[in-house]
């Protein structure tokens, strides 16, 4: 018996093809025309793995936006781990985002 599997190419390919239908109608494709992220062609063909940049410039941006009304609600909720978050977003540590996701994920912070 034959099991075809596919490579961690194909699979991320797929995984962002997903995405990308499900966020068919967000606006984002306008967004990154508007801004000059990619022109009206490559919006159009959207295929994750042909525009890393602006999925990563998109992440930053959004990541951006949520810290500091994450960091406003963790005022109120744990002092603590709104110190450690400050000291990571602070961190040269290239690995800070992973670490960042690891704390918001620990059943202190749920």
């Amino acid at each position: 018996m034959l099991i075809p599997c596919l490579g961690g190419l194909h699979i991320a390919m797929n995984f962002l093809g997903v995405i990308g239908q499900h966020m068919v109608d967000s606006g984002l494709r306008e967004l990154w025309v508007k801004r000059d992220l990619l022109g009206a062609n490559a919006a159009q063909h959207e295929r994750g793995m042909h525009m890393p940049g602006a999925h990563k410039l998109t992440l930053h941006a959004l990541w951006r936006l949520l810290l500091p009304r994450l960091c406003t609600y963790l005022e109120e909720v744990d002092v603590t781990l709104r110190a450690e978050l400050s000291d990571l977003c602070q961190s040269v540590d290239a690995d800070y985002i992973a670490q960042m996701v690891d704390k918001l994920t620990t059943d202190r912070f749920q």
